[in-house]
C-alpha cells in the first residue's frame, strides 16, 4: 500500500474512533450526569456550571490547544491533529442533537424518534402531537 493510502486510512481510522468516542459521550456520559476526562470533562463541567453548549467548548478548546501544539511541536504533529480538532466536536453536535437529552431516556425512544422523523403524519395544518402517538387532527396511530 502506498504512503498515500496508508494516510487515508490512518484519516479514517481516527474519524471513526472520534465518532465511537462522541456516541458514547451523547448517550450514556452526558445524560447519566456523568464527567470524563480531558477536554470532554471541562466541557461537562462548564456545561453543568454555566449552561455553555459542550461540542462549542469543545471546539474552542481543542483548537487552542492545536495553535499550542502546533507552536511547540511543529508540523507532523499538527498534521496528525487536525482531524480529531474538528471530527470530535462536530461528531459530539450531531449525537448530541440527534439523542435531545430532554426528551429521550433510552436507545428506544430514540429509535423511535427516528423511526417517527421518517414516517411523519400530520394534520393539514402541520400540527403533530407525538406524546399521544397521533397527530392532533387524527386518531389513526403512529405505530
Amino acid at each position: 500500500m502506498n504512503e498515500f493510502w496508508k494516510r487515508v486510512l490512518e484519516t479514517c481510522v481516527v474519524i471513526l474512533g472520534n465518532c465511537l468516542y462522541a456516541f458514547g459521550v451523547a448517550m450514556f456520559i452526558v445524560p447519566g450526569g456523568l464527567i470524563t476526562g480531558g477536554t470532554t470533562g471541562i466541557a461537562l463541567f462548564v456545561h453543568h456550571m454555566m449552561g455553555c453548549s459542550v461540542s462549542v467548548f469543545v471546539l474552542l478548546f481543542n483548537m487552542v490547544m492545536f495553535l499550542i501544539g502546533f507552536a511547540v511541536f511543529g508540523k507532523k504533529f499538527a498534521a496528525n491533529t487536525l482531524v480529531s480538532t474538528f471530527s470530535y466536536p462536530v461528531a459530539l453536535e450531531l449525537f448530541t442533537r440527534l439523542c435531545d437529552h430532554g426528551r429521550y431516556n433510552s436507545l428506544h425512544d430514540l429509535w423511535r424518534n427516528l423511526y417517527r422523523r421518517s414516517h411523519r403524519r400530520c394534520d393539514p395544518c402541520g400540527r403533530i402531537d407525538w406524546r399521544h402517538g397521533y397527530t392532533a387532527a387524527c386518531v389513526e396511530p403512529l405505530f
